[in-house]
This record gives structure tokens, sequence and C-alpha cells, in this order.
């Protein structure tokens, strides 16, 4: 299928039986958004392994149980899988650099066009982000209704975002506690701030279903950006931040399975 503009959603499979898709073409007005389920296989598992180096496979084995140490596997491992599609380069030959955050890119040394990328997981769920030459960011939580929601978000989110989620009958409450908060840790994860940016010291919007851009973009003046929800799964609420091109919102979205 050809690549379509702006947002593209991909569902991989739950197995390495990969087949080509047209991750290369991707360009610098579209993001492409990957769910990987974390069912997998423990001979899959140990295939990704061997995709990890010794640092990566350390920090594995460091997870004292074993759904963590494989959810970090997972992701690590289609982390470079994907990659790999987009660059043409072996997996396992692919290298990090670490911002001072932490936040890691891709080093090139063969000057092919820059992949900007992120990686977010949450139970059973792993969410992958990519773009060329734009800051993203991607994040993603399991809904749960037994969180203190209204103590958190009096506590992380700004005071106009507290305001609205108040506002809301209390049993839309815990959707759209989550859907401000993937967007916010998003928008954090995209600048690279890290701890550095206050989550209520910028406000974005509560309804999952409006793409907004931010309210207070006081951090970089002139730099426009994206938030939008992303429906991955049921039971998830998931949001991408992405730093936009021509000032062009990124909205649409084709969803596509590679299963």
């Amino acid at each position: 299928m050809a690549p379509a503009p702006g947002l593209r959603m991909f569902v991989c499979p739950n197995s390495l039986d990969i087949p080509d898709w047209p991750l290369a073409r991707i360009s610098a007005c579209e993001v492409d958004v990957f769910s990987v389920s974390t069912h997998f296989s423990l001979s899959d598992i140990g295939q990704l392994r061997t995709l990890l180096t010794d640092d990566e496979l350390s920090r594995a084995d460091r997870f004292r149980f074993d759904e963590h140490r494989n959810q970090y596997t997972i992701a690590r491992g289609w982390l470079r899988l994907l990659l790999s599609g987009y660059t043409g380069r072996d997996a396992t030959q692919l290298r990090f650099a670490y911002a001072s955050n932490g936040k890691p890119e891709l080093v090139s040394d063969t000057g092919e066009a820059s992949i900007d990328f992120n990686v977010a997981h949450s139970e059973e769920l792993i969410v992958l982000a990519f773009a060329r030459h734009r800051r993203l960011g991607i994040d993603i939580e399991r809904i749960r209704q037994d969180v203190a929601y209204d103590d958190l978000a009096q506590r992380y989110f700004s005071a106009a975002e507290y305001a609205c989620l108040r506002e809301l009958a209390p049993t839309r409450r815990a959707n759209a506690f989550f859907a401000c908060w993937t967007r916010k840790e998003a928008y954090v994860k995209a600048l690279g701030y890290g701890l550095a940016l206050p989550l209520p010291s910028f406000d974005v919007f509560l309804d999952a279903n409006v793409p907004y851009h931010i309210m207070r973009p006081s951090f970089e003046p002139g730099v426009q950006w994206h938030i939008q929800n992303l429906e991955v799964a049921s039971g998830y609420a998931a949001a991408l931040a992405l730093e936009e091109a021509n000032s062009t919102p990124t909205t649409a979205a084709e969803v596509f399975s590679i299963s």
C-alpha cells in the first residue's frame, strides 16, 4: 500500500515473520506509529535478544521480573528492527547516542536523512513513533479506575486543566485524566527536557478527540507543536507530540495491519 500523507499507524504481528513495508519512503511530512503487543513466544524473545548489544542485554537482565525484562527486550528489539527498515542498516550494527536526559538518538555514519524516534510502553503494549527531521514524543498508559487521578491532576496538571477535569461528570474523568496525562508526557519527551519541565507549567486540551496545540508555548517561541491522542487498543490511552513541519498539523491517519 502506498504511503499516506500525515500519520500512518501500523499494528505489528506477534511474531518475527515480518513482511516488507514501505518504511524507507517516509517523508518529512509523515510520521509512523507502531503498536506491538508483548505476547511473544519465548523463542521469539530469544531471537530479539540476539539483536541487542551487551549493554542492552545487561540492562534487560537487571529487571527483577520476567515480564519487565521481556517488555524491554521486545521494545528494544523492535526498535532495532524498525530502524533497520528505515535505514537499510543491519539491526545489530545500529548505534545510539544519549542526551544528558537519557533520550537516545541514532548515530549515523553514512549521512542518511535523520530519523527521530520515541518509544513508550505500558503493561502489555508497546508503541514506537518515527519521523524525519522532526522531534516527536509518544506516551501510553493503561486506563485504570483505581488510580487517585483527582489527586494526581491537582499536583501535576495546570490550574486550567484541573478545572476542566473537575467540570466533567465523574464517569468521564478517568478517560480524560489519562488523555491529558499522555499528551503532557508525550510533549515533555519530545522536547527532551525530562524533569526540568514541570508538568503544571503548560496546558493541553482534555478532549482526546480534538488535536491540539500547546496553549502556552513559551519554552521555544516560534516552534509549533501538534498533540493528538491515538487509538491503539481498547483500555489504553496514548498520545503523540510532533514538531510541525511548515506549520501543517498531522491529523489524518491511515491504519495498516502488517500481521
